[in-house]
């Protein structure tokens, strides 16, 4: 966490696009547009599902000392949700704070500025859209394949060696997969990159004595489409809103277009 007050200078070079940027894309791409609420705070807007009406962002123009920041000059941010298992990850990270008049252990605010990467923002909007669509929203939202991200520990499974040997694996499903997804096996420290992108072949396959973990009720096949060597560290996928892989998750769409483009 923020354990010495930042020059707002720094910080605005850190993370974030402009509010009219952001709103701009909300519009393109959820097709929402900014809710002005509250007479007493005129410049603060919300960001919401059409359909449950939950807010997935708000955005406001605070003092910069609320952040912990020298000095008492305005600057806008944007409250995005995140789980509580994510939020001590994102607090590190150069830009983001403890949520302003919000849940502190669900949302975090994001520090707005020109200057800034916008894809970053975009991620964490992205990550706050999904957590407050409704179930009914998110069986609309799935029309075609999807990409994972799944987590792979090197010290229980040499993945390499069984495509190597047989050109696809079977792999545990603990996510909504389909056949036609792509998904991508990220490998865990020390080496904590992407190693390769798989496309899913058969899903739903009863775990009887095909993996030998008990705890998984059913696997599914993939086969190898192509290998990665080193050039998605973490480092990269922090630049997308990826902060850790430690369960089965989308691919956010920044990330997408650099996978596909590599």
């Amino acid at each position: 966490m923020h354990k010495e007050k930042d020059t707002l200078s720094e910080k605005k070079k850190a993370c974030g696009m402009n509010r009219g940027e952001l709103f701009s894309y909300a519009e393109l791409t959820y097709g929402t547009k900014p809710e002005y609420l509250w007479a007493s705070t005129p410049d603060a807007a919300v960001l919401r599902h059409s359909e449950n009406k939950k807010w997935y962002a708000i955005v406001m123009n605070i003092p910069a000392d609320r952040l912990g920041l020298d000095g008492k000059d305005m600057v806008d941010v944007v409250n995005i949700k995140c789980g509580a298992v994510m939020t001590g990850s994102l607090l590190m990270c150069d830009g983001i704070f403890p949520a302003y008049h919000m849940n502190k252990e669900r949302w975090v605010s994001v520090l707005l500025g020109d200057s800034a990467d916008s894809e970053q923002v975009k991620a964490l909007l992205q990550m706050s859209y999904d957590m407050t669509l409704s179930p009914s929203e998110r069986s609309k939202v799935r029309k075609g394949p999807k990409e994972w991200l799944v987590p792979a520990n090197p010290k229980v499974y040499d993945i390499e060696k069984h495509f190597a040997e047989e050109g696809e694996i079977f792999w545990k499903q603990k996510c909504k997969a389909k056949v036609g997804d792509t998904v991508y096996i990220y490998m865990g420290a020390p080496r904590s990159e992407i190693l390769c992108k798989c496309s899913v072949t058969e899903t739903d396959i009863p775990n009887v004595n095909i993996i030998s973990d008990n705890s998984v009720d059913k696997v599914m096949r993939l086969k190898l489409v192509r290998e990665f060597d080193g050039e998605f560290p973490l480092s990269r996928l922090r630049e997308h809103g990826v902060y850790s892989v430690r369960c089965a998750r989308g691919v956010p769409e920044s990330l997408s277009r650099e996978l596909e483009a590599f």
